[in-house]
C-alpha cells in the first residue's frame, strides 16, 4: 500500500508516490504515547518499482489513540487511513 499524491520537496520537485518507510511507537512515562512516521517521496510509482532512492521523507506526528484498534494495536492501514484525513495527503489515493 502506499498514496498517490503530487507534493513539491523543498528543492522544487515534484513527488507523487508515498509510501511508510517506517514507523515507531513511543510511550512516556507521564502518560503519552505517539506515533512517529516516516513517509517516503518517490517522483513516480514506476521509480519506486524500479529500485530508485526515495527523493524526499516526511515525519509524522499522530497519537496512538488515533490509529490503534479496539485491542490497541497499530496497523500500516489505519496509519494509511489517518494521514489521508490529515495535512497535505487529504484525499490521496491509494495505491
Amino acid at each position: 500500500m502506499a498514496l498517490a499524491q503530487d507534493l513539491e520537496t523543498p528543492a522544487g520537485i515534484v513527488c507523487q508516490y508515498w509510501r511508510i518507510g517506517e514507523y515507531r511507537v513511543v510511550f512516556s512515562h507521564v502518560g503519552w504515547s505517539r506515533v512517529y512516521v516516516s513517509l517516503l517521496g518517490f517522483l513516480t510509482a514506476e521509480k519506486r518499482a524500479a529500485g530508485k532512492d526515495p527523493f524526499d521523507s516526511r515525519t509524522i506526528e499522530i497519537e496512538v489513540g488515533e490509529v490503534s484498534d479496539e485491542n490497541g494495536g497499530i496497523s500500516r492501514a489505519s496509519i494509511y487511513a489517518w494521514i489521508k484525513t490529515n495535512g497535505d495527503f487529504v484525499d490521496a489515493a491509494d495505491v
